[in-house]
């Protein structure tokens, strides 16, 4: 009599534990559902504001090209003043990087110990 009670009793224990686990899978599932779903949403609102931003800073990029290619036709004085100026420190860097170059000390022998 004592087994047929352990045999009932191990089995309603199985229904309990098939129960929660069939719960906690159906659980799982609809967060899985709900996660989908807000992903969707969140993706396509950061896809829109992206594409928002892109077209509002092309637009301010273009605008500001107009403005310097006017200002290029309007006063090339400067502009020439500026592109000498680039030049000259351009060439200064790579002078002074030259010699920064020339002048470093370099090591003659590498000992490379190994045990």
């Amino acid at each position: 009599m004592d087994t047929i009670n352990s045999t009932t009793e191990h089995s309603g224990m199985r229904d309990k534990l098939g129960e929660l686990k069939s719960r906690g899978l159906s659980k799982v599932h609809d967060v899985q559902q709900v996660l989908s779903s807000r992903t969707a949403v969140v993706k396509s609102n950061v896809q829109r504001s992206m594409t928002t931003a892109n077209r509002s800073v092309r637009d301010e990029v273009g605008n500001r090209v107009t403005q310097i290619q006017s200002s290029m036709h309007t006063k090339p004085a400067l502009w020439a003043g500026v592109a000498a100026g680039t030049g000259f420190a351009l060439g200064l860097a790579g002078r002074f990087a030259s010699s920064r170059r020339q002048h470093r000390p370099m090591i003659d022998i590498v000992v490379v110990e190994a045990y």
